[in-house]
């Protein structure tokens, strides 16, 4: 053999055995695993520190509204030589915005900064009236109940909904590209709704016959179940955003329903008759909420990154479906829900 060829052979015999050496344990501890959330880095305040805690306040002005709420049909008859002409109206509620307010709390942890948030919202509507045409021809049912009015003198309702609800959601904060974040999150959601409806008619059935109907009907609900979501951010700075949010839950709840209707007659040949109808029932049943949020967003991190301060403002609508038993048909409305919400927040 060569000498150049005895130099080629022990240099492929020494390579052969660095490249089939085991790993000492010196070799395992030097290799390091790639820090969590390197994949999808997390946003948001550091927590390499130690955990973080957030608080936000909310100012919301809202509007409650509640489908199917006994819109009473009125027509109302002129003549004019022979013809006639019908007027009709549906005499539905005015359904007004009012404020209300949202707080919430919560921590981001150290562990790949997961975060754990409960908010709380309250909001009351009772400024929710109606009337109809007054002489004038009407079907007017409330409940299962039908009357058929040859002249109504008035007709007026009122409605007050008390909205209370609780998320408790685990989430995480990222980036999916340099300027979209994303926050997936999944929990529990409950509320407590409770809504009362008043209707006075006043009419006639026969000249000289009038008649009064005093109808009080309270709904007391509350539920509990599953939510999920997902909050989005889209920088156009690093401090200015878009943000999309959307939720959903599927509540397990009860529903209990109070109604007392006084009708009181006065006819000159019968005197005076007051007639009492008690309705009371409750069930239980699963029904579904949808939220959607959509606005602007400033924030800033400082002080190393460990604090955060933001401000947004935007506008939400939520749909609680089948929230209306109030009538006891089955025409169900929703109970709708949106306006403009401002919020801040500080994470320390």
């Amino acid at each position: 053999m060569q000498p150049y060829q005895k130099w080629i052979f022990s240099g492929l015999l020494t390579a052969s055995s660095l490249f089939a050496a085991e790993p000492t344990s010196q070799n395992m501890n030097d290799s390091k695993p790639p820090p969590l959330g390197q994949i999808t880095p997390p946003a948001g305040p550091r927590t390499d520190t130690g955990a973080r805690f957030l608080v936000t306040a909310d100012f919301i002005y809202w509007q409650l509204e509640q489908d199917n709420l006994v819109g009473l049909p009125s027509e109302y008859n002129s003549f004019s030589g022979n013809t006639q002409t019908t007027t009709k109206k549906d005499a539905y509620l005015d359904f007004k915005y009012a404020p209300g307010f949202k707080v919430g709390a919560g921590a981001v942890f150290d562990y790949d900064n997961w975060d754990l948030f409960a908010n709380y919202t309250w909001l009351k509507q009772n400024h929710a009236h109606g009337s109809s045409l007054k002489n004038s021809v009407a079907d007017l049912r409330e409940g299962k109940t039908a009357y058929k009015l040859s002249e109504i003198r008035s007709i007026r309702r009122h409605w007050t909904c008390h909205f209370n609800d609780i998320d408790l959601e685990l989430g995480r904060q990222f980036f999916i590209s340099k300027g979209i974040v994303l926050r997936p999150h999944f929990g529990i959601k409950g509320g407590w709704i409770n809504q009362k409806f008043n209707l006075l008619a006043n009419y006639t059935f026969n000249p000289g016959s009038v008649s009064n109907i005093l109808s009080t009907t309270h709904q007391d609900f509350w539920g509990i179940g599953l939510r999920c979501g997902l909050n989005t951010a889209w920088h156009f700075t690093r401090n200015w955003s878009v943000y999309g949010d959307i939720a959903a839950s599927e509540l397990a709840c009860r529903f209990k329903i109070r109604e007392k209707t006084v009708t009181t007659e006065s006819s000159p040949s019968l005197g005076t008759n007051t007639d009492i109808d008690l309705r009371t029932g409750s069930f239980y049943t699963i029904k579904p909420v949808l939220e959607l949020a959509l606005g602007v967003r400033y924030e800033m991190l400082f002080s190393q990154d460990r604090y955060q301060f933001f401000a947004q403002a935007g506008w939400e609508q939520q749909i609680w479906w089948d929230q209306n038993q109030l009538s006891g048909r089955t025409d169900f409305g929703n109970l709708t829900l949106q306006g403009l919400d401002v919020k801040l927040g500080f994470a320390f």
